[in-house]
């Protein structure tokens, strides 16, 4: 029966995984805008099925291990995250690999609160990927409920080179919103995210 279950989750794990190899194979960025801080945001010069993506590149004076044990501190996310709606819990740890739980309050008017559960895990010393489990996987299973929305396409890489920190994600929030105005609140989030990552650096250094 386990054997069965490893090699269902295994199956489900690699159809979620799609979405995370696409955002690498991208190799067509367009500027979006310059921040006052100097992040540059880029965006894919063309949708991939539900909108763009999004890539966010900063001048930093961490090392990856700094940065990596940040990312990955999902205990003290909700101090971290500056955004209140959002509500993070781990909920597994096997060795390296991490599976929390977050729910999104009203992050967008009119519409159910969010909620989905994401597997991180680090590639390599430089890198560091995360993706949203399907509904199938037994992890989310407990958490499915009609009150909230739960969302399963999603993904993300943390990339440190040289200097450079360097984070690609794509969250399809699956609203029935005109996709400019989700792309505009998808790099309001990323942005919010990437600033919040190194903002709790700089307090422990304080």
């Amino acid at each position: 029966m386990i054997y069965i279950l490893l090699i269902v989750n295994f199956l489900f794990s690699i159809e979620s995984q799609f979405l995370l190899n696409d955002l690498y194979k991208q190799n067509q960025w367009v500027e979006y805008s310059v921040t006052n801080d100097n992040k540059i945001i880029y965006e894919s010069s063309k949708n991939h099925e539900a909108g763009k993506y999004i890539k966010v590149i900063k001048k930093i004076d961490y090392s990856k291990l700094e940065i990596f044990n940040k990312i990955k501190s999902i205990f003290d996310y909700n101090q971290i995250i500056s955004n209140k709606n959002v509500n993070t819990r781990l909920i597994l740890q096997d060795k390296d690999t991490l599976y929390a739980y977050q729910k999104i309050s009203n992050s967008i008017p009119f519409v159910r609160d969010r909620q989905y559960i994401f597997k991180m895990y680090q590639v390599n010393d430089k890198r560091l990927d995360w993706y949203m489990l399907d509904k199938n996987h037994y992890l989310l299973k407990t958490y499915l409920s009609d009150n909230v929305h739960t969302l399963t396409y999603g993904a993300g890489s943390w990339y440190v080179d040289a200097n450079n920190l360097i984070n690609r994600t794509f969250v399809d929030d699956e609203v029935n919103l005109p996709n400019s105005f989700l792309h505009k609140i998808r790099i309001s989030n990323m942005t919010a995210i990437f600033d919040d990552i190194i903002n709790s650096l700089i307090k422990e250094e304080n």
